[in-house]
Protein backbone atom coordinates (compact mmCIF):
# COMPACT_ATOMS: atom_id res chain seq x y z
CA UNK A 1 0.00 0.00 0.00
CA UNK A 2 1.22 3.51 -0.85
CA UNK A 3 0.33 6.54 1.24
CA UNK A 4 0.66 10.23 0.31
CA UNK A 5 1.73 12.30 3.32
CA UNK A 6 2.13 16.05 3.76
CA UNK A 7 5.73 17.22 3.96
CA UNK A 8 7.21 20.29 5.67
CA UNK A 9 5.88 22.60 2.93
CA UNK A 10 2.26 21.83 3.85
CA UNK A 11 1.94 25.05 5.85
CA UNK A 12 2.59 27.02 2.68
CA UNK A 13 -0.19 25.10 0.91
CA UNK A 14 -2.70 26.06 3.61
CA UNK A 15 -1.60 29.65 3.24
CA UNK A 16 -2.26 29.42 -0.50
CA UNK A 17 -5.89 28.90 0.45
CA UNK A 18 -7.53 29.11 -2.96
CA UNK A 19 -5.48 26.33 -4.50
CA UNK A 20 -5.70 24.16 -1.39
CA UNK A 21 -9.49 24.51 -1.10
CA UNK A 22 -9.79 23.64 -4.78
CA UNK A 23 -7.65 20.55 -4.16
CA UNK A 24 -10.10 19.48 -1.43
CA UNK A 25 -13.06 20.02 -3.78
CA UNK A 26 -11.44 17.95 -6.52
CA UNK A 27 -10.51 15.25 -4.00
CA UNK A 28 -14.12 14.90 -2.88
CA UNK A 29 -15.41 14.79 -6.43
CA UNK A 30 -12.87 12.16 -7.47
CA UNK A 31 -13.78 10.00 -4.47
CA UNK A 32 -17.50 10.25 -5.25
CA UNK A 33 -17.02 9.52 -8.95
CA UNK A 34 -14.91 6.44 -8.24
CA UNK A 35 -17.37 5.23 -5.60
CA UNK A 36 -20.20 5.59 -8.10
CA UNK A 37 -18.21 3.72 -10.75
CA UNK A 38 -17.60 0.80 -8.39
CA UNK A 39 -21.23 0.66 -7.27
CA UNK A 40 -22.41 0.78 -10.89
CA UNK A 41 -20.40 -2.33 -11.75
CA UNK A 42 -21.87 -4.21 -8.77
CA UNK A 43 -25.53 -3.69 -9.71
CA UNK A 44 -27.06 -6.21 -12.10
CA UNK A 45 -28.95 -4.26 -14.82
CA UNK A 46 -31.21 -7.28 -15.26
CA UNK A 47 -31.61 -7.92 -11.54
CA UNK A 48 -34.50 -7.34 -9.18
CA UNK A 49 -36.78 -4.28 -9.39
CA UNK A 50 -34.82 -2.88 -6.44
CA UNK A 51 -31.55 -3.36 -8.36
CA UNK A 52 -32.98 -1.52 -11.35
CA UNK A 53 -34.19 1.38 -9.19
CA UNK A 54 -30.86 1.64 -7.41
CA UNK A 55 -29.05 1.61 -10.74
CA UNK A 56 -31.22 4.39 -12.16
CA UNK A 57 -30.76 6.59 -9.08
CA UNK A 58 -27.00 5.99 -9.20
CA UNK A 59 -26.81 6.87 -12.90
CA UNK A 60 -28.74 10.11 -12.41
CA UNK A 61 -26.67 11.09 -9.38
CA UNK A 62 -23.47 10.25 -11.26
CA UNK A 63 -24.53 12.46 -14.17
CA UNK A 64 -25.15 15.36 -11.79
CA UNK A 65 -21.74 14.91 -10.15
CA UNK A 66 -19.98 14.79 -13.53
CA UNK A 67 -21.64 18.08 -14.45
CA UNK A 68 -20.74 19.61 -11.08
CA UNK A 69 -17.10 18.50 -11.28
CA UNK A 70 -16.72 19.73 -14.87
CA UNK A 71 -18.20 23.10 -13.95
CA UNK A 72 -15.87 23.41 -10.94
CA UNK A 73 -12.77 22.72 -13.03
CA UNK A 74 -13.74 25.16 -15.79
CA UNK A 75 -14.74 27.89 -13.32
CA UNK A 76 -11.30 27.64 -11.73
CA UNK A 77 -9.33 27.64 -14.97
CA UNK A 78 -7.56 30.87 -14.01
CA UNK A 79 -6.21 29.13 -10.89
CA UNK A 80 -5.28 25.89 -12.65
CA UNK A 81 -3.97 27.14 -15.98
CA UNK A 82 -0.35 27.49 -14.84
CA UNK A 83 -0.12 23.85 -13.76
CA UNK A 84 1.92 21.61 -16.04
CA UNK A 85 -0.89 19.04 -15.99
CA UNK A 86 -3.33 21.66 -17.27
CA UNK A 87 -1.00 22.65 -20.10
CA UNK A 88 -0.33 19.04 -21.09
CA UNK A 89 -4.04 18.26 -21.26
CA UNK A 90 -5.15 21.55 -22.79
CA UNK A 91 -6.54 19.98 -25.97
CA UNK A 92 -8.77 17.66 -23.94
CA UNK A 93 -9.83 20.52 -21.64
CA UNK A 94 -10.86 22.61 -24.65
CA UNK A 95 -13.05 19.72 -25.86
CA UNK A 96 -14.50 19.39 -22.37
CA UNK A 97 -15.33 23.11 -22.37
CA UNK A 98 -17.06 22.84 -25.75
CA UNK A 99 -19.02 19.84 -24.51
CA UNK A 100 -19.98 21.73 -21.35
CA UNK A 101 -21.21 24.72 -23.34
CA UNK A 102 -22.90 23.03 -26.31
CA UNK A 103 -22.59 19.23 -26.24
CA UNK A 104 -23.72 16.21 -24.25
CA UNK A 105 -22.86 17.69 -20.85
CA UNK A 106 -24.77 20.88 -21.64
CA UNK A 107 -27.83 19.19 -23.10
CA UNK A 108 -28.26 16.25 -20.75
CA UNK A 109 -26.08 16.39 -17.65
CA UNK A 110 -27.10 19.99 -16.98
CA UNK A 111 -30.74 18.88 -17.24
CA UNK A 112 -30.10 16.11 -14.72
CA UNK A 113 -28.15 18.40 -12.38
CA UNK A 114 -30.64 21.26 -12.45
CA UNK A 115 -34.00 19.50 -12.77
CA UNK A 116 -33.87 15.80 -11.92
CA UNK A 117 -31.46 15.27 -9.03
CA UNK A 118 -30.51 18.28 -6.92
CA UNK A 119 -33.76 20.20 -7.45
CA UNK A 120 -37.38 19.07 -7.40
CA UNK A 121 -39.13 22.04 -8.94
CA UNK A 122 -42.75 21.88 -10.02
CA UNK A 123 -42.19 23.17 -13.57
CA UNK A 124 -40.25 20.18 -14.96
CA UNK A 125 -42.67 17.83 -13.21
CA UNK A 126 -45.57 19.51 -14.99
CA UNK A 127 -43.75 19.06 -18.30
CA UNK A 128 -43.11 15.39 -17.53
CA UNK A 129 -46.75 14.79 -16.66
CA UNK A 130 -47.94 16.56 -19.81
CA UNK A 131 -46.23 13.93 -22.00
CA UNK A 132 -47.22 10.96 -19.83
CA UNK A 133 -50.22 8.73 -20.38
CA UNK A 134 -51.55 7.19 -17.19
CA UNK A 135 -53.64 4.13 -17.95
CA UNK A 136 -55.85 2.25 -15.55
CA UNK A 137 -53.83 -0.05 -13.24
CA UNK A 138 -50.60 1.86 -13.88
CA UNK A 139 -48.33 1.09 -10.94
CA UNK A 140 -47.62 4.01 -8.61
CA UNK A 141 -45.65 2.16 -5.94
CA UNK A 142 -44.55 -1.34 -4.96
CA UNK A 143 -42.88 -3.07 -2.02
CA UNK A 144 -40.85 -6.23 -1.49
CA UNK A 145 -42.37 -6.69 1.96
CA UNK A 146 -45.24 -5.41 4.10
CA UNK A 147 -42.97 -2.87 5.80
CA UNK A 148 -43.60 0.75 4.86
CA UNK A 149 -39.87 1.39 4.61
CA UNK A 150 -39.70 -1.04 1.65
CA UNK A 151 -42.31 0.89 -0.31
CA UNK A 152 -40.79 2.32 -3.50
CA UNK A 153 -42.58 4.90 -5.63
CA UNK A 154 -41.94 3.34 -9.00
CA UNK A 155 -44.09 5.77 -10.99
CA UNK A 156 -41.82 8.70 -10.06
CA UNK A 157 -38.75 6.85 -11.33
CA UNK A 158 -40.46 5.85 -14.57
CA UNK A 159 -41.60 9.44 -15.04
CA UNK A 160 -38.07 10.80 -14.75
CA UNK A 161 -36.53 8.07 -16.91
CA UNK A 162 -39.08 8.56 -19.70
CA UNK A 163 -38.61 12.33 -19.53
CA UNK A 164 -34.83 12.04 -19.88
CA UNK A 165 -35.10 9.58 -22.77
CA UNK A 166 -37.55 11.92 -24.52
CA UNK A 167 -34.82 14.59 -24.48
CA UNK A 168 -32.16 12.35 -26.05
CA UNK A 169 -31.81 13.02 -29.77
CA UNK A 170 -29.60 10.06 -30.73
CA UNK A 171 -31.02 6.57 -31.35
CA UNK A 172 -33.95 5.05 -33.20
CA UNK A 173 -35.78 3.85 -30.10
CA UNK A 174 -35.72 4.19 -26.30
CA UNK A 175 -33.30 1.28 -25.87
CA UNK A 176 -30.76 2.77 -28.30
CA UNK A 177 -31.15 6.23 -26.76
CA UNK A 178 -30.51 4.90 -23.26
CA UNK A 179 -27.48 2.87 -24.39
CA UNK A 180 -26.08 5.98 -26.09
CA UNK A 181 -26.57 7.96 -22.90
CA UNK A 182 -24.77 5.39 -20.73
CA UNK A 183 -21.81 5.10 -23.12
CA UNK A 184 -21.39 8.87 -23.30
CA UNK A 185 -21.77 9.28 -19.52
CA UNK A 186 -19.19 6.62 -18.67
CA UNK A 187 -16.76 8.01 -21.26
CA UNK A 188 -16.88 11.45 -19.63
CA UNK A 189 -16.61 9.87 -16.21
CA UNK A 190 -13.35 8.15 -17.15
CA UNK A 191 -11.91 11.24 -18.80
CA UNK A 192 -12.75 13.38 -15.79
CA UNK A 193 -11.15 11.07 -13.23
CA UNK A 194 -7.91 11.02 -15.26
CA UNK A 195 -7.90 14.82 -15.48
CA UNK A 196 -8.58 15.26 -11.76
CA UNK A 197 -5.81 12.80 -10.89
CA UNK A 198 -3.33 14.66 -13.08
CA UNK A 199 -4.28 18.03 -11.61
CA UNK A 200 -4.17 16.73 -8.05
CA UNK A 201 -0.72 15.18 -8.46
CA UNK A 202 0.52 18.47 -9.89
CA UNK A 203 -1.05 20.57 -7.12
CA UNK A 204 0.29 18.39 -4.32
CA UNK A 205 3.69 17.50 -5.78
CA UNK A 206 5.43 20.29 -3.87
CA UNK A 207 3.69 19.61 -0.58
CA UNK A 208 3.53 15.81 -0.22
CA UNK A 209 5.71 12.74 -0.26
CA UNK A 210 4.76 9.18 -1.28
CA UNK A 211 5.56 6.57 1.36
CA UNK A 212 5.55 2.85 0.47
CA UNK A 213 4.47 0.51 3.27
Amino acid sequence: MNRVLFNDNAKQLVEEYRMFSLAIQLSRMKNIIRSNQRQYLKIDPDGTPTDKRDRLELILYHGAIIYEATETILKNSSTLKNLQAWKSKLAGIKKMKQDFERGFTHKYLQLIRHKLVFHYDQLPLNEMLSITKIARNTEFASAVSEKEIDLAYTFADELILNYLISKLDTGKNDKEKWEFFLIELLERSGQLTKLIDALMLDILAEYTVVVEE
